[in-house]
């Protein structure tokens, strides 16, 4: 992904080979199974795709704070309401002051190098389990589910996952 992202509208085109048609009604699809899960996808202001390497090693690097969750979720509306270019530098040090988390030990954790390195590690270990989309969940280390799924299906799997007869079988941690 370039540095300045990519024109969302485009890059669905050529990834997928799409018409203009096939992309409105994925996001209106989209839109609609963001918002059963209480989110708000805006696509006036979020135009473009943009390299979010720096956010991903900038969320592995707050777990040492316990703070991933709460950057997590002020990155969520940054970057899918408010169209925020999360993988600047400027923003997310932003965001991280939002959350106090410390800026300057941020930015140092992030142009030093050794994040991309550690969310690399990592990187390996999830394609040993053969995750292949955002999001996937995974259960019990064996059962997984990937991709964009709707509220219910997922609620149903959970209900499924912890009925007796899983629990009778598995044991779930």
């Amino acid at each position: 992904m370039p540095v300045e992202g990519e024109e969302i509208v485009a890059h669905l085109m050529k990834r997928n080979g799409w018409s203009k048609a096939q992309v409105v009604s994925y996001r209106k699809d989209l839109i609609e199974t963001v918002a059963e899960a209480g989110l708000n996808f805006d696509f006036a202001k979020r135009t473009h795709y943009y390299n979010t390497l720096n956010s991903h090693c900038l969320i592995h690097w707050a777990e040492k704070f316990e703070k991933q969750t709460e950057l997590n979720e002020v990155l969520i509306p940054a970057y899918f309401t408010d169209g925020l270019d999360i993988g600047a530098l400027e923003a997310l040090l932003m965001l991280c002051d939002q959350i106090g988390l410390d800026s300057i030990a941020a930015k140092q954790a992030l142009m030093s190098g050794k994040l991309a390195k550690e969310l690399k590690a990592k990187q390996i270990k999830v394609n040993a389990i053969k995750m292949k989309s955002v999001p996937t969940f995974l259960f019990n280390g064996e059962n997984i589910v990937s991709g964009s799924c709707s509220v219910g299906f997922l609620e149903n799997y959970l209900r499924d996952m912890f009925n007796e007869d899983f629990l009778a079988n598995k044991k779930v941690s």
